[in-house]
């Protein structure tokens, strides 16, 4: 038993004193939680005013540095080496100063922060990406604005100088490499996560950086294609059609003049000029798919006037290759391709010629001269034939010749370029890739970019000169979101004819041959869908009755309905399209190029 008195003596006993510096640790722990929960509270305010102050100060110098990324491009666009170096210099300063503003362990802790450790990682980047572009792409696109130069661009008595493009090709190609990795990496920053007050600058950022990287886009494929397509390695012969947009085709009109052209060392010689008839066939000079016989016939590759009919350019001047080959029995190293409204364009800013005969065209009258006046006036297609002819051949001499202002061309051949009425192919591979997606290729691509892409094409069914006088307006609405993501859009196609009531008393050759009335045109209106798209309905004039047919052509759904107008009429023609999905860009429209240009409206965003 237990001795009581022990017992009490146990219980009673003072504590034994315990080490000296052991901690009590009940007590004393929660100080310690307490002490260091408070160092890294006041540690996180005082990051998130330094990160604070240093975001204002990163933000002004980025908003500066933003604004003149854009600038930049201008002057250089421009040709203002001067004013484009002293931006840069700017851009450098603005740009590693927010850099800098933006580094630091403070910064490294609240990039790991909830809430806004997403928004301090996009503002790192952003200022990453501006500082990199500001010292290593942009320098170098500015010093080969001096090789870019519209006055270096121009032919001097035929001639482009090529070495300056051939010496500046790697560092422009490297350039744009670095501003397409801007591009990636300014994407791959996620917009949803990041706060309201970076999200607009953002924005403003990737929409100056994007128009930066076409721009650049553009300068790294001139330089790899200029020498080698001028025969800076060897001779190259080239094919120039003028399409002849009196006579509606799907990528604007009749080949109504083929010419010879030669490149040799910059060199560029006008060869033999023809109309269409020495290329026409009995039968098919390509190979044609089934898509194609269905939609074109074989037309499309037997007569010389033809090939256009389709709107992919790269397969017109494939047909025109093999036709020209079959012909002449000389290889084609690429086609070129341009229209009256090119000519007058050029001569706008060249000047005037005079045909033979006394006929003068200039910047004001050469489209009306060559689509409408020389079939009213002559009556011979010959006649009317060899002042086409002609006259795309003077316009391409004198541009050849660098007359005018430099500068003030290339936005004339670009806007052409633009509307489709100048177009380029190459029979080399690589050549082709490079010119492939730019504006010049003429592409039937059905999506450019996550944009679902419409076309609207015409194809004259009445062999007159009447498609003169047609005037186009092209709507596109979207009428619904789909379950699956695509959307549904109306088509609306307005289009009308100009013609006087006195047509009808025009020559033949402009308003037919007697199998229909004088002043009527025939035109067949081919609607594509997006690629891999849907059309679900026709109407004109609110009538599905007059729909030709549909076709399936490249991946896209065609509808085809035959349009008939008389001097002064008018029709409607509806088109319910239904675009694929991820297809998450707004629509874009592609639309034949005529004499008058089409007003384009689109009324589209993803949903």
């Amino acid at each position: 038993m237990t001795d009581p008195r022990h017992t009490a003596a146990v219980d009673d006993a003072p504590a034994a004193p315990l080490p000296e510096g052991h901690p009590d640790r009940p007590r004393h722990r929660g100080r310690w939680v307490a002490l260091l929960v408070t160092l890294a509270v006041l540690v996180l305010v005082v990051s998130a005013v330094l990160v604070g102050l240093d975001a204002l100060r990163a933000q002004a110098s980025l908003r500066t540095a933003g604004s003149a990324v854009g600038t930049l491009r201008t002057q250089v666009l421009d040709g203002d080496r001067e004013a484009a170096a002293t931006t840069l210099e700017r851009l450098r300063s603005d740009a590693a100063e927010a850099r800098a503003d933006t580094r630091g362990p403070h910064w490294w802790l609240a990039a790991r922060m909830p809430v806004v450790g997403a928004t301090v990682k996009a503002v790192q980047t952003v200022t990453e990406v501006v500082d990199d572009l500001a010292t290593g792409a942009l320098p170098e696109l500015a010093e080969a604005t001096a090789v870019l130069d519209p006055a270096v661009l121009s032919p001097e008595e035929g001639r482009i100088e090529l070495d300056p493009f051939i010496q500046i090709a790697p560092r422009v190609t490297a350039a744009d490499d670095e501003v397409q990795e801007a591009v990636i990496r300014l994407g791959a920053v996620d917009s949803d996560r990041v706060l309201q007050e970076v999200r607009g600058p953002l924005t403003e950022l990737r929409g100056m950086v994007d128009d930066l990287a076409m721009t650049t886009a553009t300068a790294s494929r001139a330089v790899q294609l200029l020498p080698s397509m001028l025969g800076a390695y060897g001779e190259r012969r080239y094919v120039l059609v003028a399409q002849n947009p009196a006579e509606a085709r799907a990528t604007g009109g009749i080949l109504g003049a083929w010419i010879s052209l030669t490149a040799s060392d910059g060199e560029i010689t006008l060869g033999e000029q023809f109309g269409a008839g020495p290329f026409s066939t009995e039968e098919p000079v390509v190979e044609l798919t089934a898509e194609e016989e269905d939609l074109f016939t074989e037309r499309l590759a037997v007569f010389g006037a033809n090939p256009s009919m389709t709107p992919d350019f790269p397969r017109t001047a494939e047909i025109v290759s093999a036709m020209w080959t079959g012909a002449r029995g000389e290889h084609v190293d690429g086609v070129v391709s341009v229209d009256p409204v090119v000519l007058q364009r050029v001569l706008g800013v060249t000047g005037p010629v005079e045909l033979a005969g006394g006929r003068r065209l200039d910047g004001d009258n050469a489209a009306r001269v060559l689509l409408n006046e020389v079939y009213v006036e002559l009556f011979r297609a010959e006649e009317q034939d060899a002042v086409f002819a002609d006259a795309a051949r003077a316009a391409f001499a004198r541009l050849l010749t660098g007359g005018g202002n430099p500068a003030a061309l290339l936005p004339a051949l670009a806007s052409s370029a633009d509307e489709g009425r100048l177009m380029l192919w190459s029979s080399d591979p690589r050549e082709q890739s490079l010119l492939s997606g730019t504006v010049l290729s003429g592409e039937l691509l059905g999506e450019v970019d996550g944009a679902p892409e419409l076309g609207v094409y015409l194809n004259d069914a009445s062999a007159t000169k009447m498609s003169y006088y047609l005037d186009t307006a092209v709507t596109v609405e979207r009428t619904a979101c789909l379950s699956d993501g695509a959307r549904a859009l109306t088509l609306t196609l307005d289009i009308a004819s100009t013609a006087p009531e006195e047509v009808s008393s025009y020559p033949d050759q402009l308003t037919g041959r007697g199998w229909l009335t004088p002043g009527e045109v025939w035109t067949n209106v081919m609607v594509y869908s997006p690629a891999g798209g849907r059309i679900e309905a026709v109407r004109l004039d609110g009538s599905a009755e007059s729909v030709t047919g549909f076709y399936a052509h490249e991946g896209m759904v065609v509808s085809v309905t035959r349009v008939t107008l008389t001097p002064g009429a008018a029709h409607v023609l509806e088109v319910d399209v239904e675009t694929a999905a991820g297809q998450d860009a707004p629509a874009r429209v592609r639309t034949t190029p005529l004499a008058s240009p089409t007003e384009v409206v689109v009324n589209d965003s993803p949903c």
